[in-house]
């Protein structure tokens, strides 16, 4: 009998490693433990989503209960998104004592460096989604094993029959805006909807969706963000509110707009035109790009030419007419990055049984 343990602070992170959870769970001699802490509680246990029902510790609660779960575990899974103080002294604590895999969420944990340029507390394995993703890991030094077997977040859409279509007479437009405290994508937003004024006017819908903690932590920003969406003229064809489903609308789209959200990868893998916003004066895009060093300044779906970038109010206009007119063409290179054979989580299992019974 085999014991692995997951943790993770991030509902992000949770989505890429419970697949892989559940898969193990279907060999008879696995079984399966859950360490969680920070946004993981606050946003998803909160919500009613229960992590791990077989075995669940917040660590920073009960640090004595939190090293005694160390022993008798065989393996210890981690899905690492911001890089947090849990991963940290984790594979501090369990460093050759046994094998440790890390799923990173996207490419968010490469801006990491208090977790990845420690030199000595490092995974064994790095599991990843695309060879971006072995860039990153290596740009930080680790120099074990990188294997490329596909996000196992991706697998959920992969029977996208389960998405319901809007049914709209005209295209729609979807933002993701991201909330930072320093305005975030307020200017972005800003300029979005002056466009669609301006150049659409009644001839698309709009969806605007803010980051969900913005209503929570960015009461300013958030009142800032509503101020700004009650301009957009066309009142009929503006979808505010809780009452979509994120993944219907993203399916419904046709073009997905943001800066760096992770829910540009799931709007990939529904084969959308992607517009990623990258003005060079913009906050949160100088913050992003001074934490993801590694992408020498280019977002990775740009990189991999599965997204297009605007760096202007100009260039966002003429993509989006550019979507509307004749899609951007990029569903090839999507299919080539973003895998949704619905079986990464089957393969990371299967490596993580392969490299443990080697041990």
């Amino acid at each position: 009998m085999k014991n692995i343990a997951f943790a993770f602070s991030d509902d992000g992170a949770y989505e890429n490693v419970n697949p892989v959870r559940l898969e193990l769970l279907k060999n008879q001699n696995i079984l399966t433990c859950g360490i969680v802490s920070g946004r993981a509680l606050e946003r998803n246990i909160n919500s009613g989503l229960f992590f791990f029902a077989d075995n669940v510790i917040d660590y920073k609660t009960n640090i004595k209960t939190f090293c005694k779960f160390f022993s008798g575990i065989d393996a210890l899974v981690l899905g690492v998104s911001q890089g947090s103080s849990l991963e940290f002294e984790l594979v501090k604590a369990l460093k050759g004592i046994c094998p440790i895999y890390v799923l990173p969420d996207a490419w968010t944990s490469f801006s990491a460096p208090g977790f990845w340029k420690n030199g000595y507390n490092l995974p064994d394995y790095v599991l990843v989604n695309d060879d971006l993703g072995e860039i990153g890991a290596r740009y930080w030094g680790f120099n074990g094993e990188v294997k490329v077997l596909g996000s196992p977040t991706f697998d959920a859409y992969f029977k996208i029959n389960k998405f319901k279509k809007m049914k709209l007479d005209l295209p729609l437009v979807l933002f993701i805006g991201q909330g930072t405290g320093e305005s975030g994508d307020i200017p972005i937003l800003r300029d979005l909807v002056n466009i669609l004024n301006d150049e659409f006017f009644k001839e698309v819908f709009f969806y605007p969706k803010e980051h969900p903690r913005m209503r929570s932590e960015l009461f300013s920003e958030s009142r800032e963000w509503d101020n700004i969406v009650n301009t957009f003229k066309d009142k009929n064809r503006l979808l505010v509110g809780n009452d979509y489903n994120l993944d219907d609308m993203l399916f419904s789209s046709k073009v997905v707009i943001s800066d760096f959200s992770t829910v540009l990868n799931k709007a990939v893998l529904l084969r959308k035109d992607i517009i990623s916003i990258a003005y060079p004066d913009l906050e949160i895009v100088k913050g992003y790009f001074s934490r993801h060093t590694w992408t020498n300044g280019v977002f990775p779906l740009v990189s991999l030419n599965c997204a297009l970038e605007a760096k202007s109010k100009n260039e966002l206009c003429m993509l989006i007419k550019r979507s509307m007119e004749d899609g951007f063409g990029l569903e090839d290179n999507q299919r080539q990055y973003f895998t949704t054979d619905g079986k990464n989580s089957e393969r990371v299992a299967n490596f993580i049984l392969e490299t443990i019974s080697a041990v």
